[in-house]
């Protein structure tokens, strides 16, 4: 059975949206808000830059214990809220970078900052730019649509649930392996390695950059307690006293855009952790035209419950499939019935729930796929019955039809 790909609505976006590298995950603490006041974008004019290579290098190493803090702070970590997912295919109908600034810093975040908003309350600052209809994205080039979501990692793996009104969607990577079920085509599917298919990692929610790696860094400092490490094709806009990020943008050129992470409204996770309640990844059309950045991807996260170290579930990485629905392991395949023909991923239909997928993949229920083979034996069987019938039928009618012929020339012949 072959992984179903028309359901748009199911699978986010690709791995050009992993941006940057990904951050390592003791008692359970919740978000608090941050006393500190989140700061907004830098103003040239009240910036003094510090070129000196001494005081850099002690910034960006000051910087680097601060994240590694946090890795050692998260082992693990859950958050829950709502994901959207943006799509420009087409450069000449997309959004400009300027519109795409205007609705994070003008709509959205005022609007998570007096409460938490509903996907609904969301969706109604969205959809004007990236409507949730498959017409109109075929015809002008933009989708858009929110969803629930579920983050949680651990030392073993990371799971991912996401729902809409109408599906939910179940993704889990450990061991170097990936699993998913969707409900829309009640298949479980076991991949033997990672797939590119986007899902939710730390980074995104705790933004660490390899700023050791980036030369000719120059430091700014600015009046309003932002900081910018910056050259000539990277940004990073940070709180200087918890080390939050605020802004981290990558260039191809210094006109040309490839990418940028928005992140606002630090909550306090732990005595030094803090991770946004919003965040956003934006990935742009690769161009060398000189001209206003065009929008290829718009990632936002509004995270309504962020929870560090909590204990989790034994079974938190265990892909639950629902009676009636079928397993397909990618990583094993079954011998071809006929020659010449590809062989295909064994695949069964559970008649019963199952616990966990991989586990009984590995079973020798699952080995000798009994379901199927039952199914296809009945479905032989009644190709079968149904050509022996009409072969039976035809050769009755051609019996009937000769008789009848012989007897009425003999009957001629008599007169």
């Amino acid at each position: 059975m072959a992984r179903s790909k028309s359901f748009f609505d199911l699978f986010g976006l690709n791995a050009v949206l992993l941006l940057t590298s990904a951050c390592g995950v003791g008692a359970s603490t919740t978000a608090a808000a941050d006393p500190q006041p989140s700061g907004s974008q830098p103003q040239a004019g009240h910036a003094t830059a510090v070129n000196a290579l001494p005081a850099v290098v002690g910034e960006v190493t000051r910087l680097g214990s601060i994240w590694d803090s946090w890795k050692t702070e998260t082992r693990t970590l859950k958050v829950a809220g709502h994901r959207f997912t943006g799509l420009c295919t087409t450069s000449d109908t997309a959004m400009t970078r300027r519109q795409a600034l205007a609705l994070i810093h003008d709509q959205i975040i005022p609007l998570i900052r007096e409460a938490a908003p509903t996907t609904l309350q969301l969706a109604s600052l969205t959809d004007a730019e990236f409507p949730h209809n498959w017409a109109i994205y075929k015809s002008h080039g933009r989708f858009g649509s929110w969803k629930d979501f579920t983050f949680v990692d651990t030392s073993a793996g990371t799971r991912v649930d996401e729902s809409a009104a109408d599906y939910f969607v179940t993704r889990i990577r450990k061991d170097g392996k990936e699993q998913e079920f969707a409900s829309p085509t009640k298949q479980a599917s076991l991949f033997p390695a990672a797939t590119n298919m986007y899902m939710e990692r730390i980074s995104d929610f705790l933004n660490c950059p390899p700023i050791a790696t980036i030369p000719g860094l120059r430091l700014v400092k600015t009046s309003n307690s932002i900081y910018r490490l910056t050259n000539d094709r990277f940004i990073l806009d940070y709180e200087p006293a918890t080390g939050f990020v605020k802004n981290d943008t990558r260039k191809l050129t210094a006109e040309s855009f490839l990418f940028e992470v928005i992140q606002d409204l630090p909550q306090r996770v732990s005595n030094r952790v803090r991770i946004p309640k919003f965040a956003a990844r934006i990935t742009y059309h690769m161009s060398m035209d000189v001209g206003e950045p065009r929008v290829r991807s718009l990632q936002l996260h509004v995270n309504n419950s962020m929870i560090v170290n909590e204990q989790a579930p034994p079974d938190v990485l265990a892909l639950k499939v629902p009676a009636g629905a079928t397993i397909v392991d990618f990583g094993k395949q079954r011998p071809s019935k006929n020659p010449g023909e590809s062989a295909k991923p064994l695949a069964q239909k559970v008649t019963v729930p199952v616990d966990d997928a991989v586990v009984y993949s590995k079973s020798q229920r699952f080995t000798e796929p009994l379901v199927e083979r039952r199914a296809a034996f009945s479905h032989d069987y009644g190709h079968s019955g149904w050509r022996q019938t009409m072969f039976w039928l035809n050769a009755a009618a051609l019996v009937a039809l000769t008789v009848w012929w012989y007897f009425r020339r003999r009957a001629r012949r008599q007169i």
